[in-house]
């Protein structure tokens, strides 16, 4: 025995869910314009734009490089130990926390 399920959305919700994925993509096409815009004046760091573009972190981005693909992050923290001057980025999320540390303005590890 199948079952047809019909569901019926008031235009309201159904606005408020076309408005929702409208903005999603626009802020992924103005994500991709700005890293366009990035590249094209950083032409010597274009080994990572289809990193960026895939929204994945690298060892030795820069850190406009990484707020490019993951956006700004929730925490910055800063560490000045034996090992030098360390900065530790992390983004909070409810599917899991990312980091990223950096040296000398490069990322040397990262976490999802």
């Amino acid at each position: 025995m199948s079952r047809t399920v019909i569901l019926r959305l008031d235009a309201s919700v159904m606005l408020g869910i076309l408005l929702v994925l409208a903005l999603g993509h626009m802020i992924q096409q103005g994500n991709v314009a700005a890293a366009d815009k990035y590249f094209d004046e950083n032409p010597h760091r274009v080994e990572f734009k289809s990193a960026v573009l895939q929204r994945e972190v690298m060892v030795g981005m820069n850190k406009e490089e990484v707020r490019l693909a993951w956006g700004r992050p929730h925490v910055t923290t800063t560490t000045d130990g034996m090992a030098g001057l360390k900065e530790h980025w992390i983004w909070r999320s409810v599917r899991g926390d990312r980091y990223v540390e950096f040296k000398d303005g490069y990322v040397i590890s990262w976490a999802k």
